[in-house]
C-alpha cells in the first residue's frame, strides 16, 4: 500500500452524501467538484442504491436525512462541519476559505441551519450542473 492511500491520509476520496432532490445541494457539490483535486471527493445522493447501502451500513439516527454528511475515512461529519471538511479539499484558494469556518461550531451549525431551512425556496433545476452522469451515480468519483 503506498503512503497517500493509508487509512487517515487525505487522498482517499471523502463521500459526501446529498439530497438528491435539492438543486441547492446538487450545485454546490458540482461547484465543490469542479474545485476539487481528482478523486479528493465522491458524491452520492441519498436516493441512490449507494446512498441508501451508506445510510443503512451506519448506527441508526448517525445520518440525518435534514443535512449533508461526509464520510471521510471512518469518520462522520454533519452539518457545518461536513462543509468545512468539503473546503479543505479543495484547490486553493478555495481551501483557503476554511478561515471562515474559525467561528464557533454552535454559530457555525445555526448559519447552516437557517440556510437549510431555505433551500426548497431556490428553483429546481433539471439536471446536476457536473458534466457526464448524474451525481446520484455511486461509480461517480473525482
Amino acid at each position: 500500500m503506498r503512503p497517500s492511500d493509508r487509512p487517515g491520509s487525505s487522498r482517499l476520496p471523502m463521500i459526501i452524501l446529498i439530497d438528491g432532490d435539492c438543486s441547492m445541494c446538487r450545485n454546490m457539490a458540482a461547484w465543490a467538484l469542479r474545485r476539487s483535486p481528482r478523486r479528493r471527493l465522491r458524491i452520492v445522493t441519498r436516493q441512490s442504491a449507494a446512498g441508501r447501502r451508506l445510510i443503512a451500513e451506519q448506527p441508526a439516527g448517525a445520518l440525518p436525512a435534514d443535512t449533508v454528511a461526509c464520510l471521510d475515512n471512518g469518520r462522520i461529519r454533519l452539518h457545518a462541519d461536513a462543509v468545512r471538511q468539503v473546503v479543505r479539499r479543495l484547490h486553493p484558494p478555495w481551501s483557503w476559505l476554511v478561515v471562515l469556518t474559525a467561528v464557533p461550531r454552535p454559530l457555525r451549525d445555526a448559519a447552516y441551519r437557517w440556510l437549510a431551512r431555505r433551500r426548497g425556496r431556490r428553483p429546481a433545476t433539471t439536471a446536476c450542473r457536473t458534466s457526464g452522469p448524474p451525481c446520484g451515480n455511486p461509480t461517480r468519483h473525482w
